[in-house]
């Protein structure tokens, strides 16, 4: 993340004062300024299910739910029922390994225990750890922890066959459940791979199917740019499969949006109401609304 990111990071913090510019961070007494909160920003996206409440109230509603439907950009639940029961076999481990008592002999189970929640406690360091997407490490260190506690118990090899059996049959039974989440409510897997590349594109999309899209492509040459402000939560639909054109950020606060657009020769933009406005305005050039985005208050605008 440092190698590829770092130097957007410290753009940001040397421009704003916050790494993580436009988003809003506040930890105790500390308070990196920003236009958005880190609600605005989990509350952006698809439309699905999400946990609501403290941080630990969703953190537990979302790590205990086994029922939730699997869904694009998923939100609530998701680690699913082998995870829960590996859970106490990993927080058994753990506390045995912190209560050893430290001394020469022993000091080494007492320095795996803390590093294993350092470990935890880093995997739980996101924006949202109630999102379990967020947080696959976590399941990753409870499964490989609650392995080693199971590994240690004393069974008999006819006890070790069935416990593993159980565990490849729940395995099983979670992928089946979570294969729905794979297409959402595009075409099954086997029907994408007998379709071509134009009819998949159109096919599944972040938030139902984009089949506005090829034809928004189709309206911008190689020599003009697409362009989107901070209502459109999508841009990366913009872009055309063989990307022959940029797409740009609207500068926020433009005092001439017209001036901009023409200077960097957009001919499509999605923009809020605030743009939009500006664009209905008199100047230079027409714009004519080809949509409304599905997710917010935006629509899709081309230059005539």
């Amino acid at each position: 993340m440092l190698i590829f990111g770092g130097q957007v990071y410290a753009t940001m913090w040397l421009a704003h004062g916050n790494p993580v510019w436009p988003v809003s961070i506040r930890v105790g007494p500390w308070v990196l300024p920003g236009r958005h909160s880190v609600e605005e920003l989990l509350a952006a996206g698809a439309a699905v299910p999400r946990a609501e409440g403290s941080l630990l109230e969703r953190i537990t509603l979302s790590w205990l739910a086994i029922d939730t439907n699997p869904v694009f950009d998923m939100r609530l639940g998701g680690f699913g029922l082998l995870f829960l029961l590996a859970l106490p076999f990993a927080v058994l481990r753990l506390v045995e390994l912190l209560s050893r008592p430290v001394v020469p002999s022993r000091a080494a189970h007492a320095s795996k225990g803390l590093l294993l929640l350092m470990a935890l406690t880093t995997a739980l360091l996101t924006p949202d750890p109630a999102t379990t997407r967020y947080v696959l490490a976590v399941a990753a260190l409870v499964f490989a922890t609650a392995a080693a506690s199971v590994s240690m118990l004393r069974w008999r090899p006819s006890a070790r066959v069935a416990v593993g059996a159980l565990v490849l049959l729940v395995a099983g039974a979670q992928v089946v459940w979570a294969a729905p989440g794979l297409f959402g409510d595009g075409p099954a897997l086997t029907e994408l791979l007998r379709m071509s590349d134009e009819e998949r594109r159109v096919a599944i999309g972040p938030n139902g199917r984009p089949i506005e899209y090829p034809a928004t492509w189709a309206h911008v040459r190689r020599d003009e740019s697409v362009a989107f402000d901070e209502a459109f939560e999508f841009p990366g639909l913009l872009w055309s499969p063989e990307l022959r054109y940029p797409v740009r950020y609207v500068p926020e606060g433009s005092a001439d949006l017209a001036s901009w657009l023409e200077s960097n020769q957009v001919r499509v933009v999605a923009v809020g109401p605030v743009n939009a406005a500006a664009l209905r305005a008199k100047g230079r050039a027409r714009w004519s609304k080809l949509f409304d985005c599905s997710s917010s208050d935006c629509a899709v605008y081309v230059r005539e």
